[in-house]
């Protein structure tokens, strides 16, 4: 390779890093945990008859998750005590493949998977393209935050997305707390 390639490689690279949009990271992390608070008062919502009559406990413990671009930062998991059975909503972090979000709803039987996805989605999408250096890329801008929903991820390879409700919610907690 002679230095007029190089030369020419990296003065490619460079004007795509001057054209890519700039990502505001510290807004992406501080809606994201925004977006898990939502989603908590949801589940309280859901569950608001059990947990005013004591049947479901429930309780906030301190985590830190640590995700590519924005670190390490705090949140909380959320935790229900339904008799001697803990089930957790743990935040898995925003940087991740197709989805805004991720939270597992983690039982002594298993693992569901929660995500913040378009509203009309039905299932994962995942679009791989091949670029030409040379060229810029196109991209279609997301959704806005108001069409974003949560919704409860099936296993792949189908990975179908359920709209989360009280129904499917109390669903997904047999799930994971009976297998």
């Amino acid at each position: 390779m002679s230095d007029n390639e190089f030369n020419e490689f990296v003065n490619r690279r460079s004007r795509q890093v001057e054209s890519a949009p700039a990502v505001d990271w510290d807004k992406r992390r501080d809606d994201w945990l925004r977006d898990v608070e939502t989603l908590y008062s949801r589940v309280e919502s859901m569950l608001s008859e059990y947990l005013s009559d004591g049947r479901i406990e429930k309780a906030y413990e301190p985590i830190t998750i640590n995700e590519e671009r924005l670190g390490s930062y705090g949140t909380r998991k959320l935790m229900l005590r339904i008799g001697l059975d803990e089930i957790e909503f743990v935040p898995v972090g925003t940087v991740i493949f197709g989805a805004w979000g991720r939270v597992d709803l983690v039982g002594p039987a298993g693992r569901a998977k929660l995500v913040l996805v378009e509203r009309k989605a039905t299932s994962a999408r995942l679009k791989v393209t091949i670029v030409d250096p040379d060229k810029p890329v196109e991209r279609s801008p997301p959704a806005p935050r108001e069409e974003w929903d949560w919704k409860i991820a099936g296993s792949p390879p189908s990975m179908t997305l359920t709209d989360l409700t009280a129904e499917t919610l109390r669903g997904a907690i047999l799930e994971v707390a009976n297998g």
